[in-house]
């Protein structure tokens, strides 16, 4: 087999049904593995976001259609309404909240999401909460109610490639950590079948084990699920197929050794 010639979707599919793909990978150089592993995960990147986004979309389109009275004026945001106003889905939210010493932290419990003050707009995706826009910018200008739906229609769409690419960064950026975990577990199953594996090779049938994991994730996060300690639940799903994969990957090449050698 000729590794060179085996494109992106063949590697997916034989690193999901055809161990003996493993003994191909283990010959590839580091940076193919990793370039896979990124491709991947900008494939399920893109796809973990199509839904989280289409709701953000479909709420504040609901709330441009029924939003209150709103003013703009001397750098501050008022709206005559009850607060909060919350827009969530998932792990994502949009919080308007103008009263006076409003605290950052009400955006915490979200991994990505936007806090608009009476002062100014902030961003929060991870650890990181950034100031994006300050109402102080339009100081001696005044907003009217007309004026901010067409502002937050402008925002919106800058807020949704914004949060688009911040989602896919993190999903490759935690697959690339992931992937070095994943290789300590890698070590373990080494050491208990003794297959004398080297690290390198250890990190590459790691990253092709997580194939399948990643997918049944991406998947599973599509739905929506009422379960007791789901999450927890998915955890172990996630890492034990990996562990299967790998056990079958190194022990089937450690076979081809001792046939080598016999």
């Amino acid at each position: 087999m000729k590794n060179a010639k085996i494109n992106f979707l063949q590697r997916v599919e034989k690193s999901l049904s055809d161990f003996s793909f493993y003994k191909v990978i283990v010959q590839e150089s580091v940076g193919k593995a990793i370039g896979y592993l990124i491709l991947l995960s900008f494939i399920l990147g893109i796809i973990s976001i199509i839904k989280p986004l289409y709701e953000i979309n479909e709420e504040m389109k609901e709330y441009e259609e029924n939003i209150p009275d709103v003013i703009i004026k001397n750098g501050e945001l008022n709206i005559n309404t009850k607060m909060p106003i919350i827009l969530n889905s998932d792990d994502s939210v949009i919080i308007i909240d103008t009263r006076e010493g409003i605290n950052k932290d009400i955006i915490n419990d979200y991994n990505t999401g936007l806090l608009i003050t009476r002062k100014q707009i902030l961003f929060k995706n991870g650890f990181s909460i950034q100031e994006v826009y300050s109402f102080n910018e339009i100081k001696y200008a005044e907003f009217d109610k007309e004026k901010f739906k067409n502002f937050l229609f402008i925002f919106k769409l800058i807020l949704m490639p914004i949060y688009g690419l911040g989602t896919v960064l993190s999903v490759i950026i935690g697959k690339l950590i992931g992937s070095l975990f994943v290789s300590l577990i890698g070590l373990i199953i080494n050491e208990i079948y003794k297959a004398n594996l080297r690290y390198k090779a250890i990190y590459k049938i790691g990253v092709y084990s997580m194939t399948l994991s990643s997918i049944i994730k991406v998947a599973i996060n599509q739905l929506s699920f009422e379960i007791p300690f789901f999450y927890l639940l998915l955890l172990f799903i996630y890492y034990g197929v990996i562990i299967f994969y790998m056990i079958k990957a190194i022990t089937e090449i450690k076979k081809e050794k001792e046939v080598n050698l016999s």
